[in-house]
């Protein structure tokens, strides 16, 4: 009888660590997937940076372009 309750509390345990399991690699997954999409939204960050500084530097050299020939 004793026997019989171990090998059911063994495979209620079991259980409960395969659904632990089950959920942790489904955080796992959807970690990779935020990683994926902030890595992404970087690198929109840096293009538009690049932009940005692009333009000031252009709006700068036409500025002193003006300022010396005048």
């Amino acid at each position: 009888m004793r026997e019989e309750k171990a090998a059911v509390a063994g495979d209620r345990s079991e259980l409960r660590f395969d659904n632990i399991e089950n959920r942790l690699a489904r955080l796992e997954g959807l970690f990779e997937q935020m990683d994926r999409r902030f890595s992404s939204l970087e690198q929109l960050q840096r293009q538009n940076l690049g932009i940005m500084m692009g333009t000031w530097v252009s709006l700068m050299l036409a500025v002193l372009g003006l300022y010396f020939k005048g």
